[in-house]
């Protein structure tokens, strides 16, 4: 795409979790027993020291419109922290089977407050996250609900969701 100038080059940071610690590590509010929410201190070293770093290393834009965060299951969740408490920073956001959206759906709690999303947000939720048995058929209808209702809530907020609950949203990525 960038050879074909379809795209402008980018720069692409990707960081490791922390393996059996991600839950407290990626996650602001409750969600795995005995995992403390941590996700305020993950995004104050990413955009404080991390992002100025590469800023530092690199001719990069600082726009926010030139600038984005993504990241799938509980790594969506750290997105969409890095959105909600710093939305100056970020322009694009990427909320890839984002975690939060099971049962009691804490995410949608603890977002519906923001009121300032990205002009860009590709969304997805597939619809076998728990499994393509039956067992799994309930939890894989409570997630695309839930994943439903947490793009009409990024609408609500006027984000321009790219992306969106399956069928052909989903697929249409791919």
């Amino acid at each position: 795409l960038i050879k074909a100038k379809k795209m402008a080059p980018v720069i692409i940071v990707g960081i490791p979790h922390l393996g059996a610690a991600r839950a407290e590590e990626y996650s602001s509010f409750p969600l795995v027993q005995g995992a403390e929410p941590r996700a305020s201190r993950y995004v104050q070293w990413l955009t404080g020291e991390v992002m100025p770093r590469v800023e530092r290393a690199f001719r990069v834009s600082t726009a926010p419109a030139d600038t984005g965060i993504g990241g799938a299951s509980l790594g969506a969740l750290v997105a969409a922290e890095a959105v909600k408490t710093h939305p100056d920073r970020f322009g694009v956001l990427l909320l890839e089977s984002m975690a939060g959206l099971g049962e009691q759906k804490p995410a949608l709690e603890h977002f519906k407050s923001v009121t300032r999303w990205p002009a860009k947000v590709y969304f997805g939720m597939g619809i076998n996250e728990a499994g393509k048995d039956e067992a799994a058929r309930a939890t894989n209808l409570t997630y695309t609900a839930h994943a439903k209702d947490f793009e009409q809530m990024l609408l609500s907020a006027g984000a321009s969701p790219t992306g969106g609950t399956p069928p052909a949203s989903w697929t249409s990525k791919v």
